[in-house]
């Protein structure tokens, strides 16, 4: 369960890359983080996954405080959901594919570099298609572990430029993870 369109079009690519497993990739109704979690955990029962299936809930940190974070976890531990979290918004996990550790600090600016990188203006709905390919993934999981090897989404909440979202990249394609 994602968040918004970045990230559908996103682990829709990765769907068809991967080799290992069967990916259904939705976007949630609700766009707060402890929405997503209760519309992956519901939606999770009306497909028939099982409890050992694996779940993840993705969404970024840039309006998420503390407290919420936490609770969300504890929620989605409870469900058995893996929670895929980004500081501050999923581009940050795009621009990963095309450089090392960007330095930005809004949405606005990781758009502006996203763009600079594709020479043409970055749209969500479109993604970075033309440059998701297995090596710029490996290059990104190899990037955002450097910035963050901790997978728990709190101690991605603590580094502005962070992602947690390398765990289940590297899972899914088989990346040694």
């Amino acid at each position: 369960m994602v968040e918004g369109v970045s990230e559908e079009v996103y682990f829709n690519r990765i769907a068809r890359l991967s080799e290992t497993y069967s990916l259904s990739v939705k976007v949630s109704k609700d766009k707060d983080c402890l929405g997503i979690i209760n519309n992956c955990a519901r939606e999770s029962k009306r497909i028939g996954l099982e409890k050992d299936d694996l779940r993840a809930a993705v969404f970024d940190l840039d309006v998420v405080d503390r407290k919420t974070l936490e609770e969300a976890k504890k929620k989605a531990e409870k469900e058995n959901i893996l929670l895929l979290t980004t500081n501050l918004s999923f581009e940050f996990w795009l621009l990963l594919h095309l450089e090392e550790n960007p330095r930005v600090h809004s949405q606005d600016e990781y758009e502006a570099l996203l763009s600079q990188h594709l020479g043409y203006k970055y749209k969500k709905s479109k993604g970075i298609k033309d440059k998701v390919n297995l090596d710029s993934i490996e290059d990104a999981v190899k990037r955002a572990k450097k910035i963050l090897r901790d997978s728990d989404p709190i101690a991605c909440k603590t580094i502005q430029n962070s992602t947690n979202l390398w765990k289940i990249v590297a899972m899914i394609l088989d990346l040694g993870e």
